[in-house]
């Protein structure tokens, strides 16, 4: 154990190391791409600041400059209107013109008044008006200190203008309006063209700072442009250019695993669909042969000189196959021992005869590692694949074939011939046999308890068909199986036992027998079945019986199976109802963790098989640990199924599986038997509870 976790533990470190450097790399740049964005962001906030500052400045100056040359322009219609009134008087002496006289003294009174106004802005400013007063010091020594002494020259203009009013004759008032004169033209006007040219120096210089700081800003703001560009954006572009090279790799890794076997790198069953729709869609299905083969004595072998040898002589014989084919031929491993060539071909019988022989020298002549090492051979069963011919038709007579190669004694090549057909005929009488079952409702579930190993708790029941043939037989499902998929039988047979253990399970929960969860299996053909959702969903409903309650199984091929993602949805809409979903068989299927994930699997099986053989190989312990620890990383229970002994239940605890199913604990009954079994046997099974000790974990002698 300690072993696997350090084989497994220092990869699985540097892959977590390599996802945190790149998960840090991401947030610094994500971190450096806000504050870039913030910092421009402030800058534009600035120079929009800047720029409002600058016009309104701009507005003020303008309005100080307009209102000193409005008290100039005033001074001097006041002067002008003196001069005016002054000469109306000594005309009014003469004429007696009140009325011209009256209007002349209104627009003198209405410009003085406007001037003691405006110089009251000017001075102490004016919000309505716009005007800011004094701004400064400077400003502020132009109206009270010396030389120009704005304010008092204002005021004192202004005095002298009311004496207007009091002049007591026309001489009088013309010697006012020549002073006022004189001090319109030259004190005032000097003065307040002084001021005037201050205000508009003043904001000039102000106007010229803020173009500088504004071009400052500007030029900052382009280097941190060229900045983020350089060192943002660059990076991220080469990052995200990294990250689609890892997933286009990932991707046709992905392919390339969905396509081949694990094990020897051949095809598998999925490429020899593609392969075989390739070659109708072409055209090119004239002139072949289906070749199927498999190994003689291969079980004998693997039990002698253990699983690791019999992988290795399985990958020699891969490679035997891929080295006798010739160009265009086609090999696929089909699963355990079994494979499967497609081979082109023109000269039948000749052409088939030596590449068969070849591939049998071959395999006959590899170098064996003991002389104790059992005689393996090779048996093969030949098929014609006429042009437009059904090539599963071709199969089944290679198969019959090879079955006939067997039975004359192994190390065989047999071609298929019109006698073999008895053996499909068998198959046909299967076929009919079945229906027949469908139609008189011979086909029943058998339930097989499911247990938590560590509190003898009964977690759920697997639903297992059974038929009963004509003559009171009860058959097991490898009887009736394969060709119910073969035919398409699957469905129906899948509807009526999925409707039978509803039922069951809904009068269970009905009684409150506590059964954990009902398993029910789903093939390929059930699962894309039109309507299989909802026929699962009214099932449920008319059972009374809750969605959490039932789990269907999937074998791990249907994933191998699935080349588009009709599986997936239909799994999607399965989990939406609440029902789990099981991946039966785990390890004989050579599927990808990345579909564990894709068909939100919620429960592993671990197939029978490395159960069987783990307490004497530790190869098989190997596999089971790794299945365990994946499982529990990734959150997924698991159950291992074939429990037969009491050393391999508590095997099996030792290595963290809690969940288990086999004849150790019971054997498939009818669900009349397993409701008196459950209320015996409920909550604890015999001694299931006990404190066990280390078992054993040693190679067979």
């Amino acid at each position: 154990m300690a072993n696997i976790q350090q084989s497994y533990g220092a990869p699985l470190a540097a892959a977590r190391s390599e996802v945190a450097k790149k998960q840090a790399s991401t947030q610094r740049l994500r971190r450096a791409y806000i504050l870039a964005l913030a910092v421009i962001a402030c800058l534009s906030c600035a120079t929009y600041i800047m720029l409002d500052r600058l016009i309104s400045n701009q507005s003020v100056a303008a309005t100080t400059i307009n209102m000193a040359g409005r008290q100039s322009m005033l001074s001097q219609r006041v002067a002008g209107l003196a001069q005016a009134i002054a000469a109306s008087r000594a005309l009014q002496n003469r004429s007696g013109d009140l009325i011209h006289l009256q209007r002349q003294q209104n627009a003198f009174f209405s410009a003085v008044r406007l001037m003691k106004e405006s110089h009251v802005n000017l001075v102490e400013g004016n919000k309505v008006r716009g005007t800011p007063g004094i701004q400064d010091e400077k400003e502020r020594e132009f109206y009270f200190d010396e030389p120009h002494q704005i304010d008092a020259k204002v005021r004192a203009f202004l005095a002298l203008a009311e004496k207007v009013k009091t002049a007591a004759d026309p001489d009088q008032a013309r010697s006012i309006a020549n002073e006022l004169s004189d001090m319109a033209r030259v004190d005032l006007l000097t003065s307040l063209n002084a001021v005037a040219d201050y205000d508009e120096a003043r904001a000039h210089a102000h106007s010229t700072h803020v173009q500088t700081v504004h071009l400052a800003i500007l030029i900052a703001t382009l280097l941190l442009l060229m900045g983020e560009g350089i060192f943002i954006f660059r990076p991220l572009e080469r990052s995200l250019q990294r990250n689609e090279k890892e997933v286009a790799e990932a991707r046709e890794q992905l392919l390339h695993e969905s396509l081949h076997d694990a094990l020897t790198g051949l095809g598998n069953r999925q490429a020899l669909r593609r392969e075989i729709e390739l070659r109708q869609k072409c055209g090119s299905i004239h002139a072949m042969s289906v070749i199927a083969l498999d190994l003689d004595r291969f079980k004998t072998f693997n039990d002698v000189v253990g699983h690791p040898q019999g992988d290795r002589l399985l990958v020699d014989f891969a490679n035997i196959l891929r080295n006798s084919l010739r160009d265009g031929d086609v090999a696929i491993r089909m699963g355990g021992d079994e494979f499967v060539i497609l081979a082109h071909t023109e000269d039948y019988a000749r052409e088939i005869e030596l590449l068969c022989k070849r591939i049998a020298e071959r395999f006959a002549q590899r170098p064996t590692s003991s002389d104790a090492e059992p005689c393996v051979t090779a048996s093969f069963g030949i098929a014609a694949w006429p042009v437009g011919g059904d090539f599963s038709q071709a199969y089944a007579e290679a198969d019959c074939a090879l079955y006939e190669a067997k039975r004359l004694g192994r190390a065989n090549a047999v071609v298929f011939e019109a006698s073999m057909r008895a053996a499909l005929q068998r198959e046909n009488e299967r076929e009919q046999e079945i229906a027949a079952a469908l139609n008189e409702n011979r086909f029943a579930p058998h339930f097989q308890p499911q247990l938590d190993m560590r509190t003898g708790r009964v977690i759920g029941v697997e639903a297992l068909a059974r038929m009963t043939g004509a003559d009171g037989t009860v058959q097991a499902p490898s009887y009736f199986l394969a060709t119910a998929e073969r035919t398409g039988q699957i469905v129906a047979l899948g509807k009526s036992i999925i409707s039978q253990a509803i039922a069951q399970a809904g009068e269970w929960h009905g009684n409150a027998i506590e059964f954990g969860r009902l398993s029910v299996n789903v093939s390929v053909s059930q699962m894309l079945d039109d309507g299989f959702v909802t026929f699962l969903e009214n099932k449920l409903q008319g059972a009374d019986l809750p969605a959490e309650k039932l789990c269907i199984e999937v074998l791990e091929s249907v994933l191998l199976d699935d080349d588009h993602n009709d599986i997936v949805d239909v799994a999607t809409r399965i989990h939406a109802l609440g029902i789990a979903i099981d991946l039966d068989d785990f390890g004989t299927g050579h599927t990808s963790i990345a579909n564990v994930t894709r068909l939100h699997i919620d429960r592993i099986k671990i197939d029978r098989s490395f159960v069987a053989n783990a307490l004497e190989d530790e190869r098989n312990r190997h596999v089971l640990t790794a299945v365990l620890s994946m499982g529990k990383a990734m959150g997924i229970d698991v159950l291992a199924e074939g429990i037969e002994t009491d050393l391999q239940r508590r095997l099996l605890v030792e290595l963290g599986c809690r969940q288990g199913q086999g004849y150790h604990f019971a054997k498939p009954m009818s669900g009349c038997d397993l409701s008196d079994w459950l209320s015996r046997n409920s909550p604890a099974i015999g001694s299931i509870q006990e404190t066990f000790g280390s078992v054993a974990l040693r190679r067979s002698a």
